[in-house]
């Protein structure tokens, strides 16, 4: 047996709130023939929201020359949708970081509604809860949509039949200069805003 199929190369860790939160590019993928570079912090940002709101969470610790977020099939992918359903999970969110040279500090990817199953007040809420934390620059589904059925948003969305938020957080956030002149958009804000977003879920449960 190769690695590939001695190691499952994600974790996951269950709670009793029905949210789960994804980090499927906490490690290095394989995509568009090229590796590309893990998303730093996604992986702990869903451990510390797991953590302190009682939530699952499911991320990747291996990169095994993959891309669980536009492979047609992954093990990640059908692991988590069994977690879904046996859990009676009612929310996911799928975190990622964007470049910094995005203009967005958030980018919310919903498929142009699909993906949320239309849930616009819910996603109103979201995008105030990003306010209320100092974050105003929230767009949707610009730069990034989750139109692929493949990601994990979309794939979820569609076989679980629950509403999926793909957030996309520009890496500026943890840029040195950021840290050394504490400027309004870094890693204590980003991580109170995600745990009010936690929040405006547990709303509707």
């Amino acid at each position: 047996m190769d690695n590939k199929q001695k190691i499952k190369g994600f974790e996951i860790i269950s709670k009793d709130i029905p949210i789960i939160i994804s980090a499927p590019h906490s490690a290095k993928q394989f995509r568009n023939g090229k590796i590309q570079s893990k998303e730093i912090y996604t992986d702990s940002l869903a451990i510390k929201l797991s953590e302190k709101e009682n939530i699952s969470c499911i991320y990747k610790t291996a990169f095994l020359n993959d891309d669980v977020n536009s492979d047609k099939e992954s093990e990640y992918k059908t692991d988590l949708k069994q977690y879904i359903e046996k859990n009676n999970i009612k929310f996911l969110i799928d975190l990622h970081t964007m470049s910094d040279k995005r203009l967005p500090d958030i980018c919310i990817s919903i498929n142009s509604g699909k993906n949320i199953l239309n849930q616009y007040s819910i996603l109103q809420e979201i995008i105030s809860a990003f306010n209320s934390n100092g974050i105003t620059s929230v767009t949707v589904d610009e730069p990034f949509k989750a139109k692929d059925v493949n990601c994990i948003s979309n794939y979820i969305s569609r076989t679980c039949n629950i509403p999926c938020f793909q957030i996309e957080i520009n890496k500026k956030f943890s840029n040195f200069l950021t840290k050394l002149f504490n400027k309004p958009f870094n890693k204590k804000i980003v991580e109170s805003s995600l745990c009010s977003v936690v929040n405006v879920l547990k709303n509707h449960i």
